[in-house]
């Protein structure tokens, strides 16, 4: 009995070494990222300006501009920054720092009337 627990202790430390070797010499996988061509709405409803403001409503569903960033890889995406402009609308935006994105997440990135706004006034 003894015995058989050492043989089986011995296979089980090889079998750990052995993944451990292997998840050393091929690593973590690298990351991919994509993104969507950048959406941007060509009118806005002018009476419904609060509507664009706050981000809840129905989902973001309403904004003045949006791009889509997918981690397609298999490892993580590190320190994304992201900066636009909307040429006529919005000039450039203070980045937006991403620390980290996982495999197979992705980044919104929203600008809102009520952003406009404020980079206007």
């Amino acid at each position: 009995m003894k015995r058989s627990l050492k043989v089986a202790a011995a296979v089980l430390a090889v079998v750990g070494l052995a993944c451990l070797v292997v998840y050393f010499y091929r690593g973590a996988g690298k990351g991919k990222l994509t993104w969507q061509d950048p959406v941007v709405k060509k009118s806005v409803m002018t009476f419904a300006y609060k509507i664009y403001g706050d981000s809840s409503v129905e989902n973001g569903r309403f904004f003045l501009s949006k791009v889509v960033f997918h981690n397609d890889g298999t490892g993580p995406v590190h320190n994304l920054s992201v900066s636009y402009q909307i040429p006529d609308y919005i000039s450039w935006i203070t980045p937006q720092s991403y620390p980290e994105i996982p495999a197979g997440q992705a980044i919104v990135e929203l600008t809102s009337a009520a952003e406009r706004m404020e980079k206007a006034g």
